[in-house]
């Protein structure tokens, strides 16, 4: 090769899970399944690959390295978006806390610029709205700049050791209390408290999460992906 170019490094996510390998499925082959007034689950429809038993997860449990990286994003929620999402969580090797949501997306710096992006972007409505509450006026074209401002800022570079994490819809109460909704981490980890639920893989893979499985996510340099950029010489 001749000419100039750059070397980029596209960090990815690296997925320790306690569900074995072996029960990695294509999303479109998954169903939600019906849960009886017991709690118990049974399929509407068949799901491709063994069924997966109910554990608990402890710090002795047998995790599995998977052999898939997510090079954009890693959702965490029960099947049906219409189920609560519950599960343990743990930013950093911090404490623990128990959380309800309606999902839990974790992504790299490519990934930031999709899914997470569209999750939290802010609009000129609302902007608007907070700036009257705090006795602000601004012109439409501060308002505009304001916004373009905050949803660039949610952009962050793909070579980042990072994971950005963005929680939808938590639910905060006197119970289920977590401070940052949104934020960075390099080390997360999850232990399922749902029946029915998935890990979904840059959207084409998923493994099932039932309750009591475990999930750690972070970001090895040696999974990082390696781009050639050539510049534009026009």
């Amino acid at each position: 090769m001749t000419g100039k170019f750059k070397v980029l490094r596209r960090q990815r996510i690296r997925l320790r899970v306690s569900t074995p390998p072996d029960q990695l499925t294509h999303l479109d082959e998954i169903f939600p399944r019906h849960l009886d007034s017991q709690g118990s689950v049974s399929h509407l429809h068949p799901v491709a690959g063994p069924k997966t038993e109910t554990t608990t997860a402890t710090s002795s449990s047998t995790m599995y390295l998977l052999p898939v990286r997510a090079l954009n994003e890693v959702f965490i929620s029960a099947c049906m978006s219409a189920r609560v999402s519950e599960y343990l969580i743990s930013l950093d090797d911090g404490p623990q806390a128990r959380q309800k949501s309606s999902g839990l997306l974790v992504c790299t710096g490519t990934g930031s610029s999709s899914w997470y992006s569209s999750m939290n972007q802010v609009d000129a409505s609302l902007v608007s709205q907070l700036l009257s509450l705090a006795g602000e006026k601004r012109t439409p074209d501060d308002v505009a700049s304001i916004v373009e401002r905050f949803n660039r800022g949610l952009l962050f570079d793909a070579a980042s050791p990072n994971m950005a994490y963005s929680v939808r819809e938590v639910v905060k109460n006197h119970v289920f209390k977590f401070d940052s909704p949104r934020g960075f981490a390099k080390k997360i980890r999850l232990i399922s408290c749902m029946n029915d639920a998935y890990l979904s893989i840059d959207g084409w893979l998923s493994i099932p999460f039932e309750n009591g499985a475990c999930v750690e996510l972070s970001i090895d340099p040696e999974d990082a992906l390696s781009v050639i950029d050539f510049p534009d010489s026009t």
